[in-house]
């Protein structure tokens, strides 16, 4: 005889909105708590799921209103969380001035998302791209991400870095 195992499907419902879905992550602490992050047109979403209520909430927007004049475009979604739940997303986001790394923080002591913040600096905004996090067990989150500078003889890549708890901390390689 075979044992059948009911699953339980979770299912996050966005109603009035519609587009393609680009660049999805799903995170998970060690409590069970997850939480969802995608982009969509030019906007990034999340939601939350709490093993407690077996419910996820209402997704939200967590970017800042793009400044592009035309189709803004979003890409390079990465995603970690710490050890005690917080969690933390980047991504890039086109600008006015080029593109920029944008990142976005969830405390879970707070139950709420932080605004959106740039971490890089107006003069890395040409062609910054794909950014990655990562955090220690300190809970330091660290950001890296692919940098194209200008110079007389092209464009020279280069990789980024920042500790986002220390935004004036700055190294490139």
């Amino acid at each position: 005889h075979k044992e059948y195992r009911r699953q339980r499907q979770m299912c996050i419902r966005d109603s009035g909105r519609s587009g393609a879905v680009d660049g999805s992550i799903l995170l998970a602490d060690a409590h069970g708590n997850a939480t969802l992050a995608w982009i969509s047109g030019s906007a990034v979403y999340s939601a939350r799921y709490a093993p407690k209520g077996d419910a996820w909430s209402v997704p939200e927007q967590i970017n800042s209103v793009p400044q592009s004049p035309s189709s803004p475009e979003i890409f390079g979604l990465s995603g970690v969380v710490d050890a005690q739940g917080n969690v933390i997303f980047a991504w890039t986001q086109d600008d006015i001035q080029g593109r920029r790394i944008d990142s976005a923080r969830y405390e879970v002591g707070a139950k709420r998302w932080l605004p959106a913040v740039t971490i890089n600096t107006p003069e890395q905004y040409l062609h910054a791209n794909d950014p990655a996090v990562v955090v220690d067990r300190a809970g330091n989150v660290t950001a890296i991400w692919n940098q194209e500078l200008p110079t007389d003889s092209g464009q020279v890549r280069s990789l980024s870095l920042i500790h986002i708890s220390e935004p004036t901390r700055l190294l490139s390689i």
